[in-house]
């Protein structure tokens, strides 16, 4: 009958035998990876030490709730480091400079330190063959209460306009 249409049964029968062999061949790989999932939900339920799911369960949550209790303790701790940071020196700037031009070798030099508020101080240290004196003028949100040299004017510049050197590793601006 096969034969009428034109179709072969010899090259019929060959299609179907590779086919079939084909889902035997199919049949093997999904039972293997059944097998080896199946394994894998027993070692899960079991655990390596026969400890049951529910015991496991209760271990990851109880240390998850202690580590939410360390996380607490921990944001109140940086949130105290982040106010006293605040009240720290947290800017700066220095620059060495020539206070007589007869001295020579640039041994004077003012230095600013100056808190997130611009609160601090400008010392500036001059020297001659005489000696050294040292001079510390206060600086209140950025305004100086004395008048400043041209020197330290420039670091009083600097330090305010200087971005905090640790802000890339405490997340600041």
């Amino acid at each position: 009958m096969l034969e009428r249409i034109g179709l072969n049964t010899d090259i019929l029968f060959i299609c179907m035998f590779v086919f079939i062999f084909a889902l035997i061949v199919l049949v093997f790989v999904l039972l293997n990876r059944v097998n080896r999932l199946s394994n894998v939900y027993s070692r899960f339920i079991k655990g390596a030490n026969g400890k049951s799911l529910e015991e496991k369960f209760i271990q990851i949550f109880t240390k998850m709730d202690e580590i939410t209790e360390e996380n607490v303790t921990l944001r109140s701790k940086v949130a105290v480091l982040d106010d006293r940071k605040k009240a720290g020196f947290c800017k700066f700037a220095i620059t060495k400079f020539d206070a007589f031009d007869s001295m020579g070798g640039k041994l004077s030099y003012s230095l600013c330190l100056l808190d997130d508020n611009n609160n601090g101080f400008i010392l500036t240290s001059m020297h001659n063959s005489d000696g050294c004196y040292s001079y510390l003028k206060e600086v209140i949100n950025g305004k100086p209460f004395i008048k400043l040299s041209e020197n330290e004017k420039i670091v009083l510049d600097e330090a305010i306009t200087k971005s905090n050197p640790l802000s890339k590793y405490i997340g600041d601006k």
